[in-house]
């Protein structure tokens, strides 16, 4: 079997997939429940609107494409490690920093950080914001620092809802396909006999 990557999101390791020409988004643990149908739309939408970034490469089996991933969240999450030092928004350095710095700052979680889906990221520097007075003293980074919040909330209502909507056209799926009586009938023999090789005996 090949798979050839579509498109990943470095930072939480969620990458989009093609096995067998079918669209497969996974996410960690990686297992397979883990993996959802996708459809083109959905890469677009991937691509366009949620950080996923497009990629190439194809690997032999599952086990090689998760070890690939696992090293992409690593590197990923030490350069945000770094991009973190090199910003540096502890509470001494925000209420020493001047407003353009301070501007900056913001310009750069807007820009990099969210534009990226690099969220948490992006939240520990308008958390720390919030919490400096020569930020809330200054009503125009004041309100940068509130708006770019509502901002990255929403981008994360927006994932998980994309997330979701994956998940039910999944479902939907099986039920047009009639293999969700299957898939109920399988799940209570299994969780009658309390074990998994239940569907073996």
């Amino acid at each position: 079997m090949t798979i050839q990557f579509v498109a990943v999101m470095e930072m939480d390791g969620s990458a989009i997939v093609n096995a067998d020409d079918t669209l497969y988004l996974v996410r960690p643990p990686y297992d397979a429940e883990h993996r959802i149908l996708v459809q083109e739309p959905d890469v677009q939408k991937a691509l366009l609107q949620f950080g996923f970034v497009a990629a190439d490469t194809s690997f032999e089996s599952w086990s090689s494409l998760i070890r690939h991933l696992n090293h992409v969240v690593r590197r990923a999450r030490a350069a945000a490690g770094q991009d973190m030092q090199n910003i540096d928004p502890t509470a001494q350095v925000l209420d020493a920093a001047p407003p353009d710095v301070l501007a900056k700052y913001l310009d750069r979680v807007k820009e990099e950080f969210i534009a990226s889906m690099q969220l948490e990221l992006a939240e520990k520097i308008l958390l720390a914001m919030l919490q400096s007075d020569n930020v809330m003293q200054r009503i125009e980074l004041r309100s940068r620092v509130v708006d770019l919040m509502t901002l990255l909330m929403q981008c994360k209502r927006d994932y998980a809802a994309w997330q979701s909507s994956l998940h039910d056209q999944f479902f939907d799926s099986l039920q047009r396909s009639g293999k969700m009586d299957e898939a109920s009938t399988l799940t209570s023999l299994i969780l009658d006999r309390g074990s998994i090789w239940a569907f073996a005996r």
